[in-house]
């Protein structure tokens, strides 16, 4: 699959990064920024799923955006800062290339094609996290439950999410989800599958 990012650039941008790139694999749980602290990298994510979530004084946390494939993590060094206000965790694992921070920055001046991709996307994923601001404020559960859904499986491409009820629980337990994921699961619809416990 790899990433929609690198796929969309002009080969001779490309070329000019790809000697740079290192790949990884990326576990459940594994931390790849740390909200306030330098970023080391940006990730161009080709499977799996990671999450920017904001942590506050007495230690809650809230997500406010999910990246996949189409994606970057690290966009705050597409304008020039290196820290950022999120922790980027991996909630489904996979894989990625990865290019060291200042690497990246010194690149972009030679590849305005990947620059004005990364801008764009920076822009998109600010519109994102208002939009979903609005509908965490105004919509039911139900409503807030069916476009995470839809929004993870845009960004893995599949209709199997490996996110385990268990795992659900922990993201949604304060808005009450267990009032409504045991109905919800079973009147998904046919395509939408989901894994087990563990």
């Amino acid at each position: 699959m790899g990433n929609e990012i690198l796929n969309s650039i002009p080969e001779s941008e490309y070329n000019l990064i790809r000697h740079h790139l290192e790949h990884v694999l990326l576990a459940h749980h594994h931390i790849l920024h740390e909200a306030g602290e330098k970023i080391e990298f940006a990730y161009f994510l080709g499977e799996g799923l990671a999450s920017l979530v904001v942590i506050t004084r007495d230690g809650r946390s809230v997500e406010v955006a999910i990246v996949g494939h189409e994606g970057i993590v690290g966009t705050q060094l597409a304008v020039g800062l290196h820290r950022g206000p999120y922790r980027s965790i991996m909630q489904i694992p996979g894989n990625a290339v990865r290019i060291k921070s200042d690497l990246l920055e010194e690149k972009l001046s030679q590849t305005p094609e990947l620059r004005l991709i990364l801008n764009r996307y920076v822009l998109i994923q600010g519109l994102q996290i208002a939009q979903i601001a609005a509908c965490n404020r105004l919509h039911e559960i139900e409503q807030r439950l069916a476009r995470w859904l839809l929004m993870c499986r845009d960004r893995v491409d599949s209709d199997v999410l490996p996110v385990t009820t268990n795992s659900w629980r922990k993201c949604w337990a304060r808005d009450g989800l267990a009032l409504v994921l045991r109905p919800a699961l079973c009147r998904k619809p046919a395509s939408l599958k989901t894994c087990a416990e563990p």
